[in-house]
């Protein structure tokens, strides 16, 4: 056996390189109607969150756009796409404990 064809033998397989999955992208009116569908479901929220940070053929006017059509004002030109998307964030963070809080409030009794 020849000392090359032994070690190739032994060496692992190099893992396949894998091409970023294709994320069909959604107008901005599109992702803020979906993100303000699933504001109460936290994990359907994440998983929204998360492909919109994945969609990188979404431009950083775009998310601006959904923050704005989610937030209810204009961010300021300098915020970008992370920016934007973390205010997206906080905010239905800030709503879900609103939200917990008034269940919790429902559920005392009146004395």
């Amino acid at each position: 056996m020849r000392d090359g064809a032994a070690s190739s033998a032994n060496k692992p397989a190099r893992p396949a390189w894998k091409e970023p999955a294709q994320i069909e992208t959604l107008p901005p009116t599109e992702y803020a109607t979906l993100l303000e569908r699933a504001a109460k479901n936290n994990a359907q929220f994440d998983q929204i969150v998360e492909r919109l940070g994945a969609d990188r053929k979404l431009k950083t006017a775009d998310m601006r756009e959904i923050a704005r059509l989610l937030l209810g004002y204009e961010l300021a030109k300098k915020k970008g796409r992370e920016a934007a998307l973390a205010e997206i964030v906080a905010k239905q963070a800030v709503e879900a404990r609103q939200e917990a809080r008034g269940s919790v409030l429902d559920r005392l009794k009146p004395w």
